[in-house]
């Protein structure tokens, strides 16, 4: 899957179906992580950040999780930041 894919389908389908099983004021957590892909930034939190308040969601928290472990290198000359973090959203469903 593309990283296009993988966001619009895997985040998003998730998202729509969170949104339909919630009750109002219930709770949706997302984990995800930045990434590269062909050498470009892809803020795949950004995205997701999108797709949830398109859907209607409202965005309560944002976690910043710190990896410890060391980080696997695919290049031998580095060109970006290294990716050492993920993000868990916390998205509510509106009170009606």
């Amino acid at each position: 899957m593309t990283h296009d894919q993988i966001i619009s389908e895997l985040y998003g389908g998730g998202l729509k179906e969170a949104w339909r099983v919630l009750k109002p004021g219930g709770y949706a957590w997302v984990k995800c992580c930045d990434e590269i892909v062909s050498s470009k930034q892809r803020w795949s939190h950004i995205e997701i950040l999108t797709i949830a308040e398109e859907l209607g969601f409202e965005a309560v928290d944002l976690f910043i999780l710190h990896r410890t472990s060391p980080a696997m290198l695919q290049e031998k000359r580095q060109k970006h930041a290294r990716k050492n973090h993920s993000f868990t959203w916390v998205f509510r469903k509106p009170r009606v």
